[in-house]
């Protein structure tokens, strides 16, 4: 938010673990256990097979950096030192660190981790991993082949205040000074998590945004890696024949680094800045009887909002959620 309430984000990850058993109505207390992880955490993963007393968790760790914070109007370039370009207002800044994957395994009774490897690559993971996809987008016994995506690096997005909130990030791998000063694509990589090793990727050509992974499998696929992964991309780019810039890039699960084999786009479309998909067998009518009333949801906080933003309300939401 700026002015004089801006933190650095906490440097290590807090797990709770709860005994799900524990959890009924005729309980009195719970019994949780709390185990700290070192580095910060953006998404995680984890194994649904705990039998010997272990759990494995898969994080993306975001380096000295946390994806709330945007660049505001006032902001100051720490390479140039020069205000941020006005269009880049309201888009996430650059971090102050390399990222990382992680893998660990922890003991529910010591409350301790028992086990932990780190998964450096700067050319993948320049910036978190953010966003993933698998098969059967569902819990699983064990992961294996995982998708991973990066949205890139850009000098452009480097922050003077967050170099120095970040100056003594208790982690640190790449010295703020040896941090890039160009930029670094998004990338979308295939990890094999029990070895926690990357074994396919894809670089995306500058000036394109990789955003919201979606793992396709194909009909009667057999494996996790059978199918495709979809894939959608910002651009600015108006050169291709028929397209906006904007494109939906479809990839073979088993072939990243051959690049996407479909790319499928439109000149009217406009793709705003998205984070997480669904994908579905079919597409049917909804069938749940469940509804909260939408007005009177958001009602009383929509009263509050100033009369334009009120009369979206009334002519663009409420009369499709009645």
């Amino acid at each position: 938010l700026g002015l004089d309430v801006t933190r650095a984000q906490e440097s290590d990850t807090t797990v709770w673990i709860v005994p799900r058993a524990g959890i009924n109505p005729e309980a009195t207390e719970l019994v949780c256990h709390r185990i700290t992880v070192p580095r910060e955490c953006t998404h995680y993963l984890v194994d649904y097979d705990n039998s010997p007393g272990q759990i494995t968790i898969y994080m993306s760790h975001n380096c000295a950096t946390d994806s709330s914070e945007f660049i505001k109007a006032d902001d100051v370039n720490s390479i140039t030192h020069e205000p941020i370009r006005p269009d880049m207002v309201g888009f996430f800044a650059s971090g102050t660190d390399v990222c990382a994957l992680g893998r660990y395994v922890l003991d529910i009774d010591s409350a301790s981790v028992q086990d932990s490897k780190l998964l450096f690559d700067d050319e993948c993971m320049m910036s978190t991993a953010a966003l993933y996809t698998h098969k059967e987008m569902d819990v699983q016994a064990k992961y294996e082949n995982v998708f991973w995506l990066s949205l890139g690096f850009s000098e452009e997005l480097r922050l003077a205040e967050l170099d120095e909130l970040y100056a003594d990030y208790p982690y640190r791998r790449t010295a703020i000074e040896d941090m890039p000063r160009d930029t670094r694509p998004g990338t979308l990589c295939r990890v094999y998590h029990p070895t926690l090793e990357i074994q396919d990727r894809y670089l995306f050509p500058d000036g394109r945004l990789p955003l919201s992974p979606q793992f396709v499998p194909r009909q009667n696929s057999s494996n996790d890696t059978d199918g495709y992964v979809v894939v959608w991309v910002c651009s600015d780019d108006t050169q291709t024949p028929d397209s906006s810039g904007d494109e939906l890039w479809v990839f073979d699960a088993a072939n990243l680094s051959q690049g996407p084999v479909a790319r499928l786009g439109h000149t009217i479309l406009d793709i705003p800045f998205s984070l997480h998909t669904a994908w579905m067998p079919s597409v049917g009518p909804r069938t749940a009887s469940y509804q909260i009333p939408i007005r009177a949801d958001i009602g009383d906080a929509v009263s509050r909002l100033d009369d334009e933003l009120q009369e979206l309300f009334e002519r663009e939401v409420y009369p499709h959620f009645s």
